[in-house]
């Protein structure tokens, strides 16, 4: 088993964006946390970004809907041309707008990404719109930048799981934190065997299907 080879890391390296071993998009996090996202996902989450990308994509081919803002204007261009119907992009054109891009939504939601530009400030807004049983994906946590942001979900009673490993295109690894308000996040009904990972199929996974080579890219 090459774990390069069957995350798609190479294939993401070559490309310079974040796909998978089938060259499917996939969120620019590390592979540890994109999997256990990925296990807690439901077809009727509503899910908020701030920063659109890949991950807007990735989102939308698992989810009911998917509402992201962005403020790079070039970067909306490109990612805009490649939205299916259930996802909408804001283009934010200014500070305030791109904040308060979330609490000018109607409803709330099941996940919030904060992914982009002012994250202390998304942070201080975005628990409103966050259903009780929902939960908070804040990427690149491992910046002091983000300290701040740490310790306001730490006193308002919200839990965190930090993920920390390699990321797609980049042979570094970084942190993304996982934050929710009830521990009953955690419970699993699919054993780890027979989960379906968006980095590839595991070593295991391999060696119980007894899959041949070309199995093992296959997310």
């Amino acid at each position: 088993m090459n774990m390069l080879t069957t995350s798609g890391w190479l294939d993401s390296l070559i490309a310079g964006r974040p796909v998978n071993g089938s060259g499917v998009p996939i969120p620019w996090m590390n592979y540890s946390a994109i999997d256990f996202i990925g296990s807690k996902i439901k077809s009727s989450h509503r899910v908020f970004e701030w920063g659109a990308g890949f991950s807007s994509l990735w989102f939308a081919s698992k989810v009911k809907e998917v509402i992201s803002a962005e403020d790079n204007l070039e970067w909306y261009e490109e990612i805009n041309k490649k939205t299916p119907p259930n996802l909408h992009i804001i283009k934010a054109t200014t500070k305030q707008y791109y904040i308060d891009s979330i609490t000018n939504q109607p409803d709330n939601f099941d996940i919030v990404v904060i992914d982009g530009s002012h994250r202390n400030q998304c942070a201080n807004v975005c628990i409103k719109k966050l259903n009780q049983d929902g939960f908070i994906i804040f990427d690149n946590s491992d910046s002091k930048e983000y300290d701040e942001s740490m310790h306001y979900f730490d006193k308002n009673g919200f839990f965190r799981i930090d993920f920390w490993g390699l990321i797609p295109s980049y042979f570094y690894k970084n942190c993304t934190s996982i934050i929710f308000r009830d521990p009953g996040f955690l419970r699993y009904s699919t054993p780890p065997s027979c989960q379906v990972l968006s980095s590839g199929i595991s070593c295991f996974q391999a060696y119980d299907k007894g899959a041949g080579e070309s199995e093992l890219g296959k997310p």
